[in-house]
């Protein structure tokens, strides 16, 4: 249940062992002890008013797990302040003052902090940050600061910005990378940014960072919080878990005008669930903070002047919780808190004890119960319940008669129209659990293959939204589309930059969607079927299964990317060569793979100047069994030498230890590796990438360390992938997760090593000209599929002339075409697009 005190009403509360709850909300300060156990609660909210200003303190000799904490206000923010033992998990910390200064924010946790973002900023001055851990420090989220800056911390205020000071354990602190040790977006106190891709001392302050970005503070540009939270490119909000309840004792200390509940264990108050499920409420579909639901009742308590000794009994009317619009109050990633109300009408404090291992227990019951349910015609239905508290002590076996305060549960769940637009084959149900669900089930299913542990994130259409929107100014006009193949029907989710959700369906079972991708794929990727368009029959079907019933969204919303998170059994399909009945599918889009978005960095760095290591064989030892490419020594040199900057290593330089050694040596942001690339049935170890003395498996792909090197685009020129395999295709469409890169560009067959060779020198040179991955992709795979790119006597002609010649062992005299998609439509990006 929330906690919320009214009429500045202070909240505090102290436990021996382990504290548990929802929300926390008051207009004033908020402390949470426990001496010897753990804190988790959901969100925690102290908002300053115009006389007092309210501060979160939070101490724990255990772990502390909350959702986002604020304290923002208008002529200055709170300070928050959070104390760990173990760890500290929460999520978005706001302390900003529109007018005066922001609060300060300090956390410190013996064995690691993660937090999505920290917010200080102040319409005077910004709040100082202090982060210190043992350990390591993930900043997982970004908003929009005031200076227009995608930031994880921003302490700018319009006369001075806030102190930073970051202390974490020996691990280098990655500006623009938060797997292991770093912040997802830049840091800045207003006049110096630290932007992505920045590698930093584990120790640091921002004032002491040589060469930190000076900004143009412009004071119009100043950001609200809603605003700032609506334009966030990434939202992760850690979701508060249900109240569990304690056993406590009696005592309740009634004296003056100031009410405290005291009790003798854990602190978890018990709460009598309530069914709701009658309601058939419908959950707004864009809501971005949805929790699971809570059967624990919200509990007010009203405090009163104890002039009798008897109970008093508020019989009054209750006062139902606003019911505003959600689709436009919670816009912004504000939930509408549901509270508990503890009020004072005159010391204005409310304190809740937890002192004594005893097994005596405060049994919250006989309650007073709102649901107020809105469908789209604002009809509401209502259910009271007016009932009394008890306090017994089991010990004695009789009840107190010590003065009681009323205690009022008041819960609001309301639902407005929906956003989304579904076809009639449709069900009505929630767009954002529909997304959560299949969000954490594809996390699972990568997480168990690859075996590792992936931070849990939540995602919601306003995040994805956000994200595509916010990479526009780069040209780029994106959608992402998640397919999901049920046993009776196949699913469509489509999310556009702006507009509502789209979600389309249709009656094609799970197993007739994967048959005929299996056919399609096994019918380009056959070197035999070369001169066949057998393929197309089922290339138009997929077509009209997968892209022609979002094809008028798509349309209409000008989009030239689609992003596609596929399910198990569709990840192999080469989408790129989708045909409509009169173009393919790559004609008019640039295409991407996603294993998820939660496990995709969307953040954008542009890759101009950027070097590249180039490395590959074209002969391996004996032993490897491996088959030779003899078009690598040309490959690698067209692209370090004639392309772009970089270095490049041929057969024995081609070794794991010396990319080891050269990514840490220079700051390489693509890394190119002409190579086998084998991804088996299995786990993760049955699958591998080719070195000139050994086999690198995909569980060990970390041990390149590529995300300390900050690799926008690892590109694996050779190879392939079973068809049709889940295993197979997590490896494949994991392959960014795994490296630990942004990007991934793969094969999903093995290529002719010419056909190869022909793609990726005219990649990169689409690379330097367009520095959008699958822009650069696209127009590879359309000079290949127009016949602008071909081979010659010898040669690769672009557009006629001859652009470079073939090893001799590869020459042969005449045209050779290369527009079947058995060339080109193997390449797939996997990761951020661009």
């Amino acid at each position: 249940g929330t906690i919320t005190g009214v009429d500045n009403a202070q909240i505090t509360i102290n436990a021996s062992s382990d504290i548990s709850t929802g929300n926390i909300s008051t207009s004033t300060g908020i402390t949470i002890t426990s001496i010897q156990g753990n804190v988790k609660t959901g969100d925690v909210t102290a908002n300053t008013s115009d006389n007092s200003i309210g501060n979160i303190d939070i101490t724990s000799s255990g772990s502390i797990e909350t959702g986002k904490l604020t304290t923002t206000g208008t002529t200055a923010g709170g300070n928050i302040n959070l104390q760990a033992g173990d760890r500290i998990t929460i999520g978005r910390i706001n302390s900003s003052a529109t007018l005066g200064n922001a609060g300060e924010v300090q956390l410190n946790a013996e064995n690691g902090i993660e937090v999505i973002s920290i917010q200080a900023e102040g319409g005077n001055s910004g709040g100082n940050v202090e982060i210190t851990t043992g350990d390591t420090l993930r900043i997982t989220g970004t908003f929009l600061d005031k200076n227009q800056n995608i930031a994880s911390i921003s302490t700018a205020g319009e006369i001075v910005g806030g102190n930073i000071a970051i202390s974490t354990g020996n691990t280098p602190f990655i500006v623009g990378d938060a797997t292991i040790n770093g912040s997802v977006g830049a840091i800045t106190d207003g006049k110096l940014t630290i932007s992505p891709d920045r590698s930093l001392t584990s120790s640091f302050e921002l004032k002491e960072v040589e060469n930190s970005q000076p900004q143009n503070f412009d004071s119009s540009e100043t950001t609200t919080e809603s605003e700032s939270q609506e334009n966030q490119p990434h939202s992760e909000e850690s979701t508060p878990q249900n109240v569990t309840q304690p056993e406590s004792t009696e005592s309740s200390n009634y004296e003056g005008n100031q009410t405290t509940i005291v009790t003798e264990t854990q602190a978890e108050l018990v709460e009598k669930p309530k069914n709701i499920e009658e309601s058939q409420t419908q959950i707004p579909s864009e809501v971005d903070n949805e929790e699971p639901s809570n059967t624990a009742q919200d509990i007010q308590i009203v405090s009163q002047n104890p002039e009798s000794n008897s109970p008093i009994l508020d019989n009054s009317e209750p006062t139902a919780a606003p019911t505003e619009n959600i689709a436009s109050s919670m816009s912004s990633s504000e939930e509408q808190i549901i509270p508990l109300v503890v009020e004072n009408q005159n010391q204005n404090q409310t304190t809740l004890e937890f002192d004594q291992p005893n097994n005596s227990q405060l049994v919250v019951e006989n309650v007073e119960t709102n649901i107020l349910v809105e469908d789209t015609n604002s009809s509401s239905i209502t259910s009271v319940l007016e009932q009394t508290v008890a306090i017994e002590n089991p010990v004695q076996g009789k009840s107190s008669q010590k003065p009681t305060p009323t205690i009022v549960v008041e819960e609001s769940i309301t639902t407005t129209a929906s956003e989304i637009s579904r076809n009639d084959n449709y069900n009505q149900i929630s767009l954002t659990d529909t997304l959560s669900q299949i969000e954490l089930n594809r996390g699972r299913e990568f997480a168990g293959y690859l075996g590792k542990n992936i931070t849990k994130k939540t995602v919601t259409a306003a995040n994805i939204r956000n994200t595509l929107s916010s990479v526009e100014k780069i040209g780029i006009r994106p959608a992402i589309v998640y397919v999901s193949a049920q046993p009776n029907n196949l699913e469509l989710q489509l999310f556009l930059p702006n507009g509502r959700p789209i979600v389309r369906s249709s009656g094609q079972t799970r197993d007739e969607v994967i048959e005929v991708a299996k056919k399609f794929t096994n019918q380009i990727r056959t070197p035999s079927q070369l001169n066949s368009h057998n393929y197309l029959p089922n290339a138009q079907k997929l077509h009209q299964w997968l892209i022609a019933p979002i094809a008028e969204e798509l349309a209409n919303h000008n989009i030239n990317t689609i992003i596609f998170s596929m399910d198990s059994g569709l990840r192999t399909i080469p989408i790129a060569a989708l045909h409509d009945g009169q173009q393919f599918l790559v004609e008019k889009y640039s295409l991407g793979l996603i294993p998820s978005f939660t496990l995709t960095d969307t953040t954008y760095v542009g890759l101009n100047g950027s070097q590249v290591l180039a490395m590959g064989a074209s002969e391996f030892p004996g032993n490897t069994e491996q088959t030779p490419l003899p078009a690598v020594p040309v490959e690698l040199k067209s692209i370090v030498n004639n392309l772009w900057p970089g270095k490049s290593f041929l057969n024995q330089g081609f070794t794991l230890e010396n990319l080891k050694q050269q990514s840490s040596k220079e700051k390489f942001k693509i890394i190119h590796l002409a190579t086998h690339g084998e991804f088996h049935p299995g786990g993760a170890d049955n699958s591998y990438i080719q070195f000139w003395d050994t086999k690198l498996r995909l569980n060990e792909l970390r041990q390149l360390r590529l995300y300390n090197a900050q690799v926008e685009l690892l590109v694996l020129s050779a190879c392939t992938t079973a068809v049709g395999d889940e295993e197979a295709e997590l490896g494949f469409a994991g392959l960014a997760v795994q490296a630990g890169v942004k990007s991934a560009l793969a094969s999903l067959w093995y290529v002719s090593d010419t056909g190869t060779l022909a793609l990726m020198t005219e990649f990169y040179q689409s690379l330097s000209n367009r520095p959008i991955k699958a822009a650069a992709l696209r127009q590879a795979q359309l000079a290949m599929l127009r016949g602008e790119l071909h081979l010659q006597d010898g040669h690769i002609l672009r557009n006629g002339n001859k652009h470079l010649p073939l090893p001799r062992e590869l020459a042969r005299g005449g045209r050779r075409d290369l527009s079947h998609p058995y060339y080109w439509a193997a390449f797939t990006m996997i990761g951020s697009p661009w």
